[in-house]
């Protein structure tokens, strides 16, 4: 317990956390920021491994690359949970992670995320070198463009993951991904960026390209994505990109089969994920 003490990040952009931290799946709780800086979290730049830590109870503030794990990870996040909220007033703002150049494995977020540019309840935006595996995201998502459940910002590798939380921003906002973009070049440049195995329930409320599950897709890969589209769940929809499912049907143990061995049914729940 941080008793509310103001936390200074471990680790920055010239002189980033290149070790290994194990949390030993303790919490740390009342862990508060409340700065005009970039880089904010338990740690403000990650180059190693971060395992088995949850952040709890308390409220981390900050500018840009704002997460609780993380504000910026280049290395690997595995087996770690924020439950505080986030809140950034410029871009990269998520619940694990920032903005993400490595990997986040296993971990989740059910804070309360809101920024302005690249908001996300994993991560604000995984860029292309970042992949997310096996993580989920229950907390309410608030932003201005490029928001989304799992990640406002898409450009390399999404699976096993999904998002049950209220997903509400302007422009590009979707219930996984705000904006999916593969930059690769045939033969040049190899950025595949690809989301598969993923789902979204929540609600999503936004302005312009508005989905269940992008925002806008951008010669991105899909491989079996799903969103709830019962009546009233996205507001000012724009597309039908991928599977549009009732709620009742995604509550079936047929659903948690068709996302893959990663997930299990639940009573009452969707397609839970086994080791999350």
């Amino acid at each position: 317990n941080m008793g509310g003490y103001i936390w200074t990040p471990i680790g920055f952009r010239k002189d980033k956390f290149a070790g290994v931290f194990n949390g030993n799946k303790k919490t740390i709780s009342q862990l508060f920021t409340d700065v005009d800086k970039d880089d904010v979290g338990l740690f403000g730049c990650n180059s190693g491994l971060i395992k088995n830590v949850e952040i709890a109870n308390g409220k981390l503030s900050g500018k840009s690359a704002v997460g609780g794990v993380a504000g910026t990870n280049e290395g690997t996040v595995e087996n770690s949970y924020n439950t505080t909220d986030i809140k950034g007033t410029g871009y990269c703002v998520g619940g694990v992670a920032g903005v993400n150049y490595g990997t986040i494995e296993n971990s989740y977020n059910t804070g309360k995320v809101e920024g302005n540019v690249y908001v996300g309840g994993v991560t604000g935006n995984n860029t292309n070198k970042g992949v997310i595996k096996n993580s989920s995201n229950t907390g309410d998502i608030t932003g201005g463009f490029f928001v989304g459940g799992v990640a406002g910002g898409n450009k390399k590798k999404i699976e096993n993951s999904y998002n049950t939380g209220y997903v509400k921003g302007q422009n590009y906002v979707g219930g996984v991904v705000g904006l999916n973009e593969d930059e690769g070049i045939a033969g040049l440049i190899d950025y595949i960026s690809i989301i598969k195995n993923s789902y979204n329930t929540g609600g999503v409320e936004g302005e312009r390209d508005v989905g269940g599950f992008f925002g806008v897709n951008r010669n991105g890969k899909a491989e079996n994505c799903y969103y709830c589209n019962d009546e009233g769940k996205i507001k000012n929809k724009s597309n039908d990109l991928g599977q549009g499912l009732s709620g009742k049907e995604m509550k079936e143990e047929e659903f948690a089969r068709r996302l893959g061995d990663e997930f299990a049914s639940d009573t009452n729940f969707y397609g839970r994920l086994i080791n999350n």
